[in-house]
């Protein structure tokens, strides 16, 4: 039986304490450029570790936490601290960037739990209200 390994040819681990910010990823397009075979790609996959960044305001989370950027023969590990909050950024089927949550530390696994739970009351409290104000629409027009 075959196996075939993909080679990586560009690989990089680095420490970006105190924490990861979007300086850090900028610094891997600037000073990585060349070495990244497929650029385009990889840019991508490197602006949605930014996306990333942005999205998540809560800069405690980016303490200890450790982004994996998987690519075509590429991947780069951001980490800072106890790397307790682990994302991984890759290609889905259509060659999309897109990233998800690998583990959560405890706070965050608390702190998103409990908003979760606070937030069920008024996301249900909305969901009936549409329904409400579909039906409402939903006979007038049928008037």
């Amino acid at each position: 039986m075959l196996s075939f390994v993909q080679e990586v040819a560009f690989e990089r681990t680095l420490d970006c304490s105190p924490w990861i910010d979007h300086n850090d990823i900028a610094g891997v397009l600037r000073n990585y450029y060349d070495l990244l075979a497929d650029p385009k790609t990889r840019r991508l996959l490197l602006q949605q570790t930014q996306t990333l960044l942005t999205l998540e305001t809560r800069r405690w989370v980016w303490k200890d936490a450790q982004i994996t950027v998987h690519g075509p023969r590429m991947e780069v590990v951001f980490f800072s601290g106890d790397r307790t909050n682990k994302y991984v950024v890759h290609l889905d089927g259509d060659d999309r960037p897109i990233n998800s949550v690998v583990e959560k530390g405890w706070r965050l696994w608390l702190t998103d739990g409990v908003w979760a739970v606070v937030t069920a009351p008024w996301r249900l409290l909305k969901g009936l209200a549409g329904a409400i104000r579909g039906s409402d629409k939903k006979a007038i027009e049928n008037e």
